[in-house]
């Protein structure tokens, strides 16, 4: 059973508002960066940036959580409702740093995969230079990318992204 809490946090607004500026600076160097590779770069960018805000967030919201229960508990007595939100949002930002890691790892991997041509199964439009991962499937590397945000398994076979064939996980960040 998953609690939905209300949030009264202050740094939502904040986190919203560093989304808006992060858009706001992509499109400026989309408009003056005329390379080939700068939408590649682009939304590598994004999704390093998104993340950062997304964690920066998380963290600044356990602090403030923390900090109140301290208080709360050595003044009054144990908020128990402030204690599950806390281990739920540690457990949020816990798993938000294993997703930040693969990734990390998955921007590495995509460039070191075999250009493909074929139709991308995300967008259903024709790939000229796609990306094949280790278990056949070719991508888009943008639509790939965006996948590996929200989960980690091709959006075909639903196998890990990150793991080669005998089932070990690919580790390219040191």
């Amino acid at each position: 059973m998953r609690f939905d809490s209300i949030n009264l946090f202050p740094g939502h607004s904040t986190k919203n508002i560093s989304n808006v500026l992060l858009n706001n600076y992509l499109i400026y160097l989309e408009k003056n960066d005329n390379s080939s590779d700068s939408e590649d770069k682009i939304d590598n960018t994004k999704l390093i940036f998104g993340l950062i805000i997304e964690l920066t967030y998380l963290a600044s919201k356990l602090t403030t959580i923390l900090v109140f229960f301290i208080y709360t508990t050595l003044n009054l007595r144990i908020p128990f409702n402030v204690l599950r939100e806390f281990i739920r949002g540690i457990t949020i930002f816990a798993q938000k740093l294993k997703n930040w890691y693969k990734l990390m790892s998955l921007l590495k991997f995509i460039e070191k995969c075999k250009i493909v041509q074929g139709t991308c199964p995300i967008c259903r439009e024709d790939m000229e230079m796609g990306r094949e991962i280790w278990c056949g499937h070719g991508f888009h590397s943008v639509c790939i990318k965006r996948w590996a945000e929200k989960q980690m398994q091709c959006p075909v076979c639903r196998k890990e992204i990150m793991t080669k064939s005998d089932g070990i996980p690919v580790q390219l960040i040191q």
